[in-house]
């Protein structure tokens, strides 16, 4: 049997459909063609109006499918921000580590890793009170006792370019050293040359870019890796630090070819200018000792810096302004042995648990951080 409610939804259904009937034949006799069509149109509206409801379902089925996989491939591809966990610092070299030194000259070479933080310039409105916040903060990381009286260096930083030499390097520089309270530094010239190789340090390994017999004395020879917020990377640096008069510049490329023979070959013109990049004044806080051993181990040598960019050498001097240039924390680890050995793997780990927590406790100024 039929209940009241169906008989009422037949007859409501009856009467709608010939309701629709009775106005199409009227506007077809009304003889208006567009009356014709409207009326046509508007007979047909239910199955349109489902017609577009199943394509809006669709399209947002769609939709939501292509953000799906978007999100997926940005998981996969990096295209989305993360913020690093310490695993990302540890870095353990592999076992393959093509990195030797079986070729002559390539015995001084020593193995280091700088880890480096850029900071936002306010923290140094009062730089020591920056400098000791920091260090309080490290203390426990590092196990050694930090707060105590460092060295504190001011140089005077040439940029040059050597493009017309024959080869433009990641860095050339000269730096004057104008005061420090480690008196072997005052009154000297350093140069400095350098090769970045991304993550290749058996490509590192391989530049022999050794002083001539003039410079080599004391010269300091690193395949270095570098490592920032959001990336690593190999760099091959050479050092010269003896028998460059004071406060003296580069000038020629053959200047350059008697400092560095192996890095610029003899030049055609030598008289070919090398031009200054930039001038900048370096105002450098540093700590050095020995991160303690694990078993089996030797202490690890290490160098803490803050690093202060200024543009003239009042400034550089006095701090009573913010630094103009980058403000950079960093510290530097030689690999056991003075640099000459394998690594340990703990003072990696500690170092990396230690690098999250001042990126946590501190942040950066870093443009890619969080990284991609």
């Amino acid at each position: 049997s039929t209940s009241l409610v169906d008989e009422e939804a037949c007859m409501s259904s009856d009467t709608l459909r010939h309701s629709d009937d009775d106005t199409l034949e009227e506007m077809f006799n009304s003889g208006s063609t567009a009356d014709l069509w409207r009326a046509r149109i508007y007979n047909k509206r239910k199955p349109i109006l489902a017609s577009l409801g199943i394509l809006v379902f669709v399209t947002l089925v769609l939709v939501a499918a292509a953000l799906t996989t978007g999100l997926a491939v940005g998981l996969t591809s990096g295209n989305r921000k993360y913020t690093p966990v310490a695993e990302d610092y540890v870095l353990t070299p592999d076992e393959g580590d093509p990195f030797t030194r079986d070729k002559a000259g390539k015995e001084m070479i020593v193995t280091t890793r700088e880890y480096q933080l850029k900071l936002y310039k306010d923290r140094f409105k009062n730089r020591e009170k920056g400098i000791a916040d920091m260090l309080e903060y490290l203390e426990p990381y590092l196990g050694v006792p930090l707060q105590h009286d460092g060295n504190v260096t001011l140089w005077r930083e040439r940029h040059y370019k050597t493009k017309h030499c024959g080869k433009e390097y990641s860095e050339l520089r000269s730096r004057d050293v104008l005061f420090s309270t480690f008196p072997p530094f005052v009154d000297t010239t350093i140069y400095n040359l350098k090769q970045n190789t991304g993550k290749n340090v058996g490509k590192a390994s391989e530049l022999l870019y050794l002083p001539s017999d003039e410079y080599a004395d004391g010269t300091v020879q690193k395949v270095e890796m570098d490592v920032h917020a959001c990336s690593h990377k190999y760099s091959r640096k050479s050092m010269v630090v003896s028998n460059v008069e004071f406060n003296s510049t580069i000038d020629t490329c053959q200047q350059l070819h008697e400092v560095y023979p192996h890095a610029f070959k003899t030049p055609e013109n030598a008289t070919a200018t090398v031009k200054v990049k930039d001038v900048s004044y370096w105002w450098v806080y540093s700590v050095e000792g020995f991160l303690p051993a694990a078993d089996g181990w030797e202490q690890t040598h290490f160098k803490i810096a803050f690093t202060l960019v200024y543009y003239d050498e009042e400034s550089a001097r006095t701090g009573e302004v913010l630094p103009h240039g980058e403000t950079e924390w960093s510290i530097r680890l030689w690999s056991s042995e003075d640099g000459h050995g394998n690594w340990d793997e703990s003072v990696l780990e500690n170092m990396a648990d230690t690098y999250v927590a001042l990126l946590e406790e501190f942040g950066t100024n870093e443009h890619s951080y969080p990284c991609k």
